[in-house]
């Protein structure tokens, strides 16, 4: 089993993304004990990050960036439908 360290740049998806494409773990036992058993309950697809709700439907997960991108994208649209109602 390979192990990696810790970097301050990664979100606290990218053990669990490390894990299920590489299969590597960190080095600190009891964060590598914590991945490997929360890590059935997450599934890659092309790269994207997803989890199994409660009823099992597929949930994703964003990091901060896009998270950002997103909320411009709402807003952006929300003043244009808002800015058509006005006389």
């Amino acid at each position: 089993m390979t192990t990696y360290e810790s970097n301050r740049s990664e979100t606290w998806m990218t053990p669990i993304k490390t894990y299920l494409t590489d299969g590597v773990l960190h080095t600190n036992p009891t964060e590598a004990q914590r991945i490997n058993k929360s890590s059935s309950r997450y599934t890659l697809l092309d790269g994207h990050l997803f989890r199994f709700g409660f009823s099992r439907p597929v949930l994703t997960y964003i990091d901060h960036e896009e998270s950002k991108r997103i909320m411009i994208e709402l807003h952006e649209g929300y003043a244009i439908v808002t800015s058509k109602d006005k006389p």
